[in-house]
């Protein structure tokens, strides 16, 4: 905050337009989070991670009903979410996390390409949360599956799956080009070749599930080990 405001007053002084984005915590910090900013003007705000529990959403209520007092904004920028606010006769434009993702993604596919025929990358998944370059998706219908490309660089997904969609079921790491180089099934039967059999979880490699299994290695299992981790962490906060 105290980089934005400066770097918000240089672009305007140099006639940018700027639209500035609010953030905020519990009321402690409402006595600075909303200072340097003039009345009357468009920000931004943001959504994501706020509608997984309850506690969350108050606190952003908390501080959207400040920012309504202090600023009295002719317009909001809200990414993420829609929440379950009343934001009165304020104009507000939403943008979806879901197309975007956090690091400008455009989305992932589950689909197998033949020809010139494909779904919409992010039209089939959820975004769910994010843990550095680890992201947490689920199917929107259907059966939940993991996907075989991605726009993303680098990034790794873990496609959830049971019963209400809230347990990790499958990682997938991509190539270059964006293509499923290898899945770990975290839950499911054994893979059995010929009469070697391969305990869950296991390694699946290459693009279509068919290729070679194998047992995870040590940089594997300390990924899946930190999934476990990271999303036992999140599920406690609900």
């Amino acid at each position: 905050m105290y980089r934005s405001r400066p770097i918000g007053q240089t672009m305007q002084d140099a006639d940018i337009v700027v639209i500035s984005t609010l953030s905020w915590a519990e009321p402690e910090t409402f006595s600075f989070c909303f200072e340097m900013l003039e009345q009357g003007g468009v920000v931004a705000v943001s959504t994501v991670g706020v509608m997984r529990n309850k506690s969350a959403q108050e606190v952003w209520a908390a501080g959207m009903n400040e920012a309504g007092q202090r600023l009295r904004p002719s317009g909001i920028l809200c990414y993420g979410s829609k929440p379950d606010y009343d934001l009165g006769s304020v104009p507000v434009r939403f943008v979806s996390a879901r197309k975007f993702g956090r690091w400008g993604e455009e989305g992932a596919s589950s689909s197998y390409h033949v020809g010139d025929a494909r779904d919409t990358y992010g039209d089939e998944y959820q975004f769910v949360d994010q843990y550095r370059n680890i992201k947490f998706i689920k199917v929107k219908s259907g059966s939940s599956k993991a996907p075989l490309e991605t726009r993303t660089r680098d990034c790794i997904y873990v496609t959830l799956g049971g019963n209400n969609q809230d347990t990790p079921k499958t990682v997938t790491y991509y190539d270059k080009k964006g293509k499923k180089r290898k899945q770990i099934d975290i839950s499911g039967n054994a893979h059995r070749i010929g009469d070697v059999v391969i305990p869950t979880p296991h390694t699946h490699l290459g693009y279509m599930h068919d290729g070679k299994t194998r047992s995870l290695s040590v940089r594997e299992q300390k990924t899946l080990d930190t999934i476990l981790r990271v999303w036992d962490t999140e599920k406690s906060k609900d």
